[in-house]
């Protein structure tokens, strides 16, 4: 797998040459080795593809990510997985029992919680900090007590400028962010021969990525933490994002984090973690599964 983000911001021609990705805008000419590249992202409604580049980022195992004329994402391509044992993953998954299920969701939301208890206290809400900490500690397998959707509102009432069901710049670069790992998850998913729309817990049957989106839940303090920082950098009140916004989101895949369970006390950048996180995830799920505090799940250091 590549560890490049590639992000097309102008109108452009996008086709394979001698096995490279070639870029071509207006009289100017780029190539990109495509085993270099973990994810490519269209931020334009003008762009066109070759099939030949499809077909070869998807044998590569690229994903590619459509965003709309808002720059929010709107589409995602996930290669077809190419795991040898496809049916024994849906099938190890598919023997979760509900305790075993409901101990790794216990486990997701903790990391999350404490997450959310970092990048509050980075913005000076130190009590709020201390709240999520504690609300952490109370997280019950299978999150009986709704711990998570109680901490959440409280941590946007107290960080956020409005609802997170308001259009606004907040929220859409928070979206775009959470898009971006969320793809990288999938395809990981898939690649490791798991179906990204049977959940552990989401379950909506409107949703293809409910697997991918249980696993996210933890990244999503450390993108909240990069909007709330840009937040503070911009210059300008207007709602839309500019290029400088959305590349601010695409230097957080490039930040080094830190791991949990079985890998604690080893650093990777973020871009890396989908990839360690579900290969792990696996190998929990061929032995004898009493651990799954042994996750690598990642948070700020």
């Amino acid at each position: 797998m590549g560890w490049r983000v590639v992000t097309v911001q102008s109108e452009a021609y996008l086709s394979l040459a001698q096995g490279q990705l070639k870029i071509s805008i207006a009289d100017r000419c780029q190539s990109l080795p495509i085993e270099d590249i973990d994810t490519l992202i269209l931020d334009n409604l003008h762009s066109a593809l070759s099939t030949a580049l499809l077909c070869e980022l998807a044998q590569s195992g690229v994903s590619v990510l459509f965003t709309n004329q808002k720059h929010l994402p709107c589409s995602l391509l996930i290669p077809t997985a190419k795991h040898s044992r496809q049916l024994s993953s849906l099938r190890l998954f598919d023997s979760l029992s509900k305790p075993q299920r409901k101990r790794l969701w216990q486990e997701i939301i903790k990391r999350k919680r404490l997450n959310q208890s970092h990048t509050a206290r980075i913005h000076g809400q130190e009590a709020l900090a201390q709240y999520l900490e504690t609300a952490a500690k109370n997280v019950t397998p299978g999150d009986t007590k709704n711990i998570e959707a109680i901490a959440a509102a409280a941590y946007f009432k107290a960080l956020w400028p409005s609802s997170r069901r308001v259009e606004c710049w907040h929220n859409s670069m928070a979206n775009l962010g959470y898009a971006i790992i969320r793809s990288s998850l999938a395809r990981y998913l898939v690649a490791f021969g798991f179906t990204p729309s049977i959940g552990l817990h989401h379950c909506s049957d409107t949703n293809p990525f409910n697997l991918a989106d249980d696993f996210l839940e933890p990244f999503r303090p450390l993108v909240d933490n990069a909007v709330l920082k840009r937040a503070a950098e911009r210059s300008t009140s207007s709602s839309d994002l500019s290029s400088d916004d959305r590349h601010s989101l695409i230097q957080l895949l490039g930040r080094e984090v830190g791991l949990t369970g079985d890998r604690q006390g080893e650093r990777t950048q973020l871009l890396n973690v989908p990839e360690v996180l579900i290969r792990s995830f696996r190998q929990f799920l061929q032995t004898d599964r009493q651990l799954p505090s042994s996750l690598p799940l990642p948070y700020e250091p």
